[in-house]
């Protein structure tokens, strides 16, 4: 399948891995349909493109680059309703806000997305818990890491009963 986009103009797209979100992302209900892509001179931003409108391309992050302590406690039902079976199962990224000027740049820690990337199934979850904030500063934190090329830890999500 192939697809227009703004972002990144045409791209080829396996259709087994478009990621599905059942009832939208918070903002933008309607649509449902995204590809993860990971383009290399972008990292450690990557995009959640939408498959039916050319001109969504979410910057996302993944939260233990920046912060390997992040433990975000998820409700069982959202691991039950994206079918996560196991800890391997799970890719968590979050909505990074990246303005022209990139040392205001913030990354919200409060709504992670979860990703079954097994069954391509996933959803942003609005955190009960009121210790992560929606626009935690970055900018300083990927620096660093880009200074360090990277980490190679996967991180944690707790479930909750």
């Amino acid at each position: 399948m192939v697809i227009q986009t703004t972002r990144f103009g045409e791209i080829e797209v396996d259709e087994k891995k478009i990621i599905e979100f059942e009832k939208g992302i918070p903002g933008i209900e309607e649509l449902k349909r995204f590809i993860f892509l990971t383009p290399k001179e972008s990292y450690p931003i990557f995009f959640l493109q939408s498959i039916d409108e050319k001109d969504i391309a979410l910057p996302v992050v993944n939260p233990y680059d920046f912060k390997a302590d992040y433990n975000p406690k998820v409700k069982e039902s959202v691991f039950k309703e994206i079918e996560i079976e196991s800890d391997e199962d799970i890719l968590v990224l979050n909505v990074a806000v990246v303005p022209k000027d990139l040392k205001k740049m913030t990354v919200n820690l409060a709504a992670p997305i979860l990703i079954n990337i097994k069954k391509f199934k996933a959803k942003q979850v609005i955190l009960d818990d009121k210790q992560y904030s929606i626009r935690e500063p970055m900018y300083n934190m990927l620096v660093s890491l880009i200074q360090q090329g990277g980490k190679d830890d996967a991180g944690a999500v707790t479930q909750e009963g």
